[in-house]
């Protein structure tokens, strides 16, 4: 069977400036309708997310649709560094999805994508 991936831009090259909080979302809430609904991380059933970010002085857990961590951002004090979190698709929903961090510092983020496997 034939597998293909897909993508949804959660935040663009516009940057956005993440202050501190409990729960604060990244960029937009997404559509992965269609996603391989697998619980691997490996190959076809895998996911992960890309994104840039600058000014994280100390690591911060991001979280898919309330659970989680799926992983961490790492620091980047001076510079724009980028950086990807793989995890499996089965923590994507079919539909809505919104990734979220808690932090105690303000950070900058961009790039922000959430790359995903579809049957054909």
């Amino acid at each position: 069977m034939t597998v293909l991936a897909d993508f949804q831009t959660i935040i663009g090259d516009q940057a956005q400036r993440v202050e501190p909080g409990d729960v604060r979302q990244l960029g937009i809430a997404f559509d992965t309708g269609g996603r391989r609904t697998s619980d691997g991380e490996l190959g076809g059933d895998a996911a992960f997310l890309l994104f840039t970010v600058t000014e994280l002085f100390q690591t911060v857990d991001v979280f898919v649709n309330g659970a989680g961590p799926v992983g961490t951002i790492q620091p980047s004090q001076d510079v724009w560094s980028t950086q990807v979190i793989a995890m499996a698709g089965s923590r994507l929903n079919s539909g809505q999805n919104r990734i979220t961090v808690r932090t105690t510092d303000p950070f900058w983020i961009k790039d922000l994508i959430c790359f995903y496997h579809q049957d054909s």
